[in-house]
């Protein structure tokens, strides 16, 4: 079974945005698995989409390396999805002004941390993702290359927690290749993000 995703290119950008992808999955799945509920997420990127995706509910060795592949539990049932590219161009896109994100985040260097108070018209994966970015920037100057998000651990999947206090902390950097970004909302626990260089 596949399905196609509906995606478009965001902004000025050439290739497909993880969080877009991670939330058209993610709709997928919730429609699919009614009522169970969907938890334990871990969304992993292998490489950059240019091209339509779709997604699969299982590996397909003959169409090589998925982009990006995902785990979660349905209710208590463990589940897989993978997306690989359909060969169907991108041919839409979409204005997206990334800074109306970071504008009120408050960053403590010394801390790798940061916060965010203010309610937006973004999903939360936008949100994490967007302040993750520009929390490595302003805390690891240093560091050379394009920052990536390359994976992400849930316990749930919320597309949009108004009205909640972010906050997020470098929690580990593994040889500035590769980082793990813990997230709470109001002092829950959120999830955690990866990112990685190239």
């Amino acid at each position: 079974m596949k399905t196609s995703l509906n995606l478009k290119f965001k902004g000025e950008r050439d290739y497909l945005q993880g969080p877009d992808i991670l939330n058209e999955t993610m709709l997928w799945l919730e429609q699919n698995h009614v009522p169970q509920k969907i938890s334990k997420i871990d969304f992993s990127f292998h490489r950059m989409a240019r091209n339509g995706l779709a997604l699969h509910v299982e590996k397909k060795d003959s169409l090589g390396e998925p982009v990006a592949e995902c785990s979660y539990l349905s209710g208590t049932e463990a589940r897989h999805v993978y997306l690989y590219e359909s060969g169907n161009p991108i041919t839409e896109r979409y204005p997206y002004d990334e800074s109306l994100i970071c504008k009120d985040f408050n960053i403590n260097v010394a801390e790798k941390s940061g916060s965010l108070k203010t309610d937006l018209p973004f999903t939360d994966i936008e949100i994490w993702v967007s302040l993750t970015k520009a929390l490595h920037q302003k805390t690891l100057p240093e560091i050379k290359g394009k920052w990536l998000f390359v994976r992400g651990r849930f316990p749930f999947y919320e597309r949009s927690s108004r009205g909640t206090e972010k906050h997020l902390h470098i929690a580990a950097n593994f040889q500035n290749r590769l980082t793990r970004t813990v997230l709470t909302s109001n002092a829950d626990f959120s999830g955690e993000i990866f990112f990685s260089t190239i």
